[in-house]
């Protein structure tokens, strides 16, 4: 019987299914997406694989997952209600947070505290402390532990995250305050910050552990129901999910510990364009990812995609490790609308699949980029999402004549040009932001245009930011899906230690080193992975002397003296990054020991090949000098070498590229296309 591999991606907008067969070709199928029931869309991803693709449940070798489920609950305020257990005189660490402005210049302070998460009344203390050389200095009070677990449990909260002062340098009050939950409240879903995050910093630690108890019942009926019903159906390969860094873990390990997953989807889709770059040797990546609600930037250098130890989600500050993903409310289901001032707005609002853009017919009404685009020519009414929706032109014009053409005084194209033109900047802009923060400048970049919108803005983000090589993979709408094959599955174990250099032995480093790689190795034969197919590096945060932010920096424990070699490292690393060296006495803050298997690919798999549409011409508006005809060529009957020249639109399931006049794209030998404008244009 022959293996296949199945992916799914579940996005606010579409589900992406792909499934990998034994020939290494790439089957995609895509359906709309659900916000308010995502089990009910991944059963029906399934379902749909399964029937559509011509898959038997036995065939499945690999169940492959990104999901927006614990970030969606976040946004939306829809995550447990959740009780916090903390060291006495310690309750408003969550509300008292960094007192960080984001705004120096707003007259009203906004705190980015995530307060809402625990209400004051169900932030409860404890008597026990753990010291900050991590001594106990006073034992724990077991008593109010069991007396708080029962008001939690009367006040009627789900979960419970248990946070104690410098828990990270020893667990066991933590440990015991949960053993204590446990047996008193076994219903409850508890977050230990010892196991959330366990480093230094008593409000980020706080609040990780908090937004993982928030999110964690949450998570965990979902995962569970999706394990259910692929059993159900017959499949027996466990279900694995990505994490916000691009690791691939089992659903059961993500469940425990579900902060992980706040950018699970996007993640996948920087592996896949990572990947990518990798195969056409571009060092220098910008991916764009444009979907039904937001485009998801992000940066690919030398083949890596960035990565940062924290981010924001909602406004919030979050410390946990993940792809460097910057993401703005402008994709296809972005509202466009007049503000009260007379000017035109795009996003961050979005009309989301339910019940999405006027133009799909299912009880939207108000104008979207979608209804915009259409309206311009640059879609196919019957070949939109592969022939799946059918899309209403009438209705995308009534939309736009009444949202954006009539309060502006414009014919209804000249509006939706000005609703694409203001996305477009807005895109661009957020692209030279992301570049710069990177110390870029966005000109030297190649821009790789992902997702079901990337085609359709990628020559005019591109021009706009400076970018004269624009990628569009073979399928750009299923990156995100496509990227889970390409995740690794990995293990990290780490131990924190808050040391100064003059304080640690070699040998010490060596000891804890081969103790966290055989902790890493135990969690890999348990994720499946053979003994001998994964490699293991080491990382270790550490920071000079008076400097309370840390670096990460890989490293070799086993070396003859890997004190010293620590210190070299981030003298050199200082540098790098901050233009002069400085010595002296440094303190380690944690070290790490990372396990990593190999992706399942380590080149993008072709699409399963398909029958080419005949070629055809339309009227497509590019400026104001109205429609012009537009050659429209499938892209499944482009070969490799064949260039097309724009104005021309180049349509296929997953998306489609609108090829302005001045631009022209070659189909490499991959299937990647290479859009490019004609030489001597303006930079």
């Amino acid at each position: 019987m022959t293996a296949t591999d199945l992916a799914v991606d579940i996005g606010g907008t579409f589900v992406d299914v792909v499934a990998r067969g034994p020939d290494g070709a790439l089957r995609i199928a895509k359906l709309p997406s659900s916000r308010a029931a995502p089990e009910a869309a991944m059963a029906a991803a399934l379902d749909t694989a399964l029937a559509e693709l011509a898959i038997e449940p036995a065939q499945v070798a690999s169940l492959r997952h990104g999901t927006t489920v614990a970030t969606n609950a976040l946004v939306e305020r829809k995550g447990a209600r959740l009780g916090l257990i903390t060291t006495a005189g310690f309750r408003d660490v969550l509300e008292l947070g960094r007192q960080n402005r984001r705004d120096l210049y707003d007259p009203v302070a906004r705190p980015r505290a995530p307060v809402f998460l625990v209400p004051r009344r169900l932030r409860l203390e404890v008597a026990g402390r753990i010291a900050a050389d991590g001594t106990e200095v006073e034992p724990l009070d077991e008593a109010a532990v069991a007396a708080a677990a029962d008001d939690l449990a009367a006040a009627g909260v789900e979960a419970v995250a248990i946070v104690f002062l410098f828990a990270h340098l020893d667990p066991a009050h933590e440990r015991r305050a949960a053993e204590i939950l446990r047996d008193r409240q076994p219903g409850l879903a508890l977050s230990l910050s010892s196991e959330a995050d366990p480093r230094p910093r008593e409000f980020e630690r706080t609040g990780v552990t908090c937004f993982d108890a928030y999110v964690k019942p949450v998570v965990g009926r979902y995962l569970d129901r999706v394990a259910a019903h692929a059993a159900s159906a017959g499949i027996a390969a466990p279900l694995q999910v990505v994490t916000s860094a691009g690791w691939l873990q089992s659903a059961g390990r993500v469940a425990g510990v579900p902060s992980r997953l706040l950018l699970s989807g996007p993640a996948a889709g920087v592996l896949a364009a990572a990947t990518l770059a990798r195969d056409l040797g571009e060092a220098k990546v910008a991916t764009i990812d444009i979907g039904g609600t937001t485009s998801d930037l992000a940066l690919v250098l030398d083949g890596v995609p960035a990565i940062r130890q924290g981010g924001s989600i909602d406004g919030h500050d979050l410390r946990v490790p993940m792809v460097d993903v910057a993401a703005i409310g402008a994709g296809g289901g972005s509202i466009a609308r007049v503000a009260a001032g007379g000017s035109l707005q795009v996003g961050p609002e979005s009309a989301g699949a339910d019940p999405g853009p006027a133009c799909l017919g299912l009880g939207g009404e108000r104008a979207t980029l979608t209804d915009a685009s259409l309206l311009l020519g640059y879609l196919d009414p019957q070949g939109f999402a592969g022939g799946r929706l059918a899309l209403r032109p009438d209705l995308a014009e009534a939309a736009i004549r009444r949202d954006l053409a009539a309060p502006l005084d414009l014919p209804p194209v000249a509006a939706a040009l000005g609703a694409h033109r203001i996305a477009n900047v807005q895109m661009a802009n957020a692209l030279r932001l992301a570049a710069l923060a990177r110390g870029l400048d966005s000109r030297d970049l190649t821009l790789m245009a992902m997702g079901g919108a990337g085609g359709l803005h990628a020559a005019a983000i591109a021009g706009l930011a400076g970018i004269r090589r624009v990628v569009v993979p073979p399928a750009p709408g299923a990156m995100a899906a496509i990227g889970l094959f390409c995740a690794p599955v990995t293990q990290a174990c780490e131990q924190p230690l808050m040391r100064a250099s003059d304080d640690i032995l070699p040998g010490e480093i060596v000891l804890i080193g081969q103790a966290l790689a055989g902790e890493a190795e135990m969690l890999m034969r348990a994720e499946g992975v053979p003994a001998g197919r994964d490699r293991l590096h080491f990382e270790a945060d550490l920071a000079f002397a008076r400097q309370s932010h840390p670096l990460t920096l890989a490293f070799e424990p086993e070396g003859e003296d890997p004190v010293a070699a620590l210190g070299a490292m981030l003298e050199a690393e200082h540098e790098r990054l901050f233009g002069f060296r400085q010595s002296g006495a440094w303190k380690l803050f944690a070290l790490r020991a990372v396990r990593q298997a190999p992706p399942l690919v380590d080149r993008l798999p072709p699409p399963a090949a398909a029958a080419a549409r005949p070629p055809a011409t339309r009227r497509v508006a590019f400026d104001a000098d109205g429609p012009v005809p537009a050659d429209v060529l499938d892209r499944a009957g482009l070969g490799a070498g064949e260039t097309v020249t724009g104005p021309a639109v180049i349509a296929q399931a997953d998306s489609t590229t609108l090829l302005p006049p001045g631009w022209s794209a070659t189909v490499l030998s991959g299937g990647s296309l290479l859009l490019q404008p004609a030489a001597g244009a303006a930079r």
